[in-house]
């Protein structure tokens, strides 16, 4: 994204904050979000799918295996790495769209 950003900036006029410029690294930042998170999804899912598939081999009531602490803990992590990954695209768009404002 960040290159993306850099060669339209080079050939774009930026007399302030450029929203065109913005919107377009957006653009650019969703199409590898999709990846990411995915990927991250797939990478925590792994660490504890077998741990949920013991306590579904001994019978374990199914909210009993999500509320146990290593499960939820589990959980918490994965929605808080995306979450994380939500909120880098646009802040790296910003701070790229700022940075080469200032640059020129």
């Amino acid at each position: 994204m960040i290159s993306f950003i850099s060669s339209l900036s080079n050939d774009t006029i930026c007399s302030g904050f450029n929203r065109e410029l913005f919107y377009s690294g957006l653009s650019v930042g969703r199409a590898g979000l999709g990846t990411q998170v995915t990927t991250l999804l797939l990478a925590y899912m792994s660490s504890y799918l077998t741990v949920f598939m013991v306590y579904m081999a001994q019978g374990t009531p199914v909210i009993n295996i999500f509320t146990s602490k290593m499960i939820a803990s589990e959980i918490a992590q994965t929605l808080v790495g995306c979450m994380g990954l939500i909120f880098v695209t646009p802040l790296t768009a910003i701070f790229c769209v700022i940075c080469f404002y200032k640059n020129k």
